[in-house]
């Protein structure tokens, strides 16, 4: 006898799916670059996209809200977050632990801004 499907197994189920989908991307760019294979171009973050949007992430952070984000220093970009994945100088952009399988701009900012020490 099964009853209705409860909230709480319907998010684990979306949760598992979503690991899955991450983690399978995440290992296919790793085994390219065991290979010896460039990594397949990761697509730009969308400042629209849902996650964005929540986040704050602006492209270039000359263009940051200064008032609606008290937390934005002049200066602080994705490419000095400890949270960017791309390497110094790489003008194309990076990953970002927030935004799983896509790039964010080197000149970029989120609310999730953290001094790369």
């Amino acid at each position: 006898m099964s009853g209705p499907i409860s909230r709480r197994r319907i998010l684990a189920a979306a949760l598992a799916a979503g690991t899955a989908t991450v983690a399978g991307a995440w290992s296919a760019a790793a085994r390219a670059q065991a290979a010896g294979a460039a990594a397949p171009a990761s697509p730009k973050v969308d400042e629209k996209d849902a996650m964005a949007v929540a986040l704050g992430y602006v492209a270039d952070a000359r263009h940051v809200d200064a008032k609606a984000n008290p937390t934005f220093q002049a200066g602080a970009t994705c490419s000095g977050c400890s949270w960017y994945q791309g390497k110094p100088g790489d003008s194309a952009g990076g990953p970002c632990t927030f935004f799983p399988g896509k790039r964010v701009a080197a000149q970029g900012w989120c609310k999730m801004w953290n001094r790369k020490h």
